[in-house]
Order: structure tokens, then sequence, then C-alpha cells
């Protein structure tokens, strides 16, 4: 894999050939100790996530879908408001235009960080299949080209 930053425990799953788990107990540290910070654990498994799948990037979408929602809920709520003469003057009109405006961008973003994670696949350059195993005649070959 020709990837700067790869996030071993992940790979290995991907790779997809058989998987055995070894059970055992961690002892107790003799020395010492761990020199990991909280906040070192959480920045390593961010970069990890951020290596191995691009699913955070999706995050905005569904935020701005979530958002969108919302703004209808409440931009039904405040019409009805407006009709009954109980709305602040002025205040509907803002309201509606700032959550429509903000749901579509935030869904925007969602759609070019979905291009963007398209690019990043890319842009790893992984094997679209791995060889398990080879033959006698492709070991030759192989071999030959080298």
């Amino acid at each position: 894999m020709p990837e700067q930053h790869l996030f071993f425990r992940a790979i290995s799953s991907w790779v997809g050939y058989q998987t055995a788990q070894v059970e055992y107990e961690v002892g107790k540290r003799q020395r010492g100790e761990s020199k990991w910070k909280m906040s070192s654990l959480i920045s390593y498994g961010f970069r990890n996530i951020v290596a191995f799948t691009t699913v955070p990037l999706q995050f905005v979408t569904v935020g701005g879908v979530a958002c969108l929602i919302c703004s209808v809920i409440l931009g039904i709520y405040s019409l009805i408001r407006y009709f009954q003469g109980q709305a602040v003057e002025g205040y509907t009109t803002l309201l509606m235009v700032l959550l429509v405006v903000g749901s579509g961008v935030m869904i925007s973003l969602g759609i070019i960080g979905f291009y963007i994670g398209k690019i990043y696949e890319e842009v790893r350059r992984r094997p679209r299949y791995l060889i398990s195993r080879m033959t006698a005649s492709e070991k030759t070959q192989e071999e030959e080209r080298f």
C-alpha cells in the first residue's frame, strides 16, 4: 500500500484474508507510566478514522438535512404564528431566509465533501484486487520480470 499514514488494524481487516483471534491478558506495567495522554489518544483515534474512511465528510450532509427538516418545521410554526398575528414584525421572514440558506449551504458542503471523499479514495492508490496465492508458473514469470 503506497499510503503515508497507514492504519494497520483497519487495513488488515480490509485485505479480507482469513483472520483469527488470539485472546491474552495484558500484564500490569512493570515500571513507569504510559506516555499516552488522553488528548494524544483522541488525536490518534481521529487521525486513524480519517485515514481509513470518508464517513466524517458526510456528517455535514446529514447535519444539513436535519437542519432543513427543523427549518421546515420551525417555518410552518412561524407562519402559523404570523397569520395568527402573534409574530414579531420581520422575524418570520428573517428566520425563514436564514434557515433555508443555512440548510442549503450545509447540504452543498456535504455534496462537496462527497466529491472530496472520492478524490481522497483515488489518491490513496489502493489496489483494486489482492492476490492471495500464486501458482508455480506465475511465480516463475514474476521472477523473470525482475
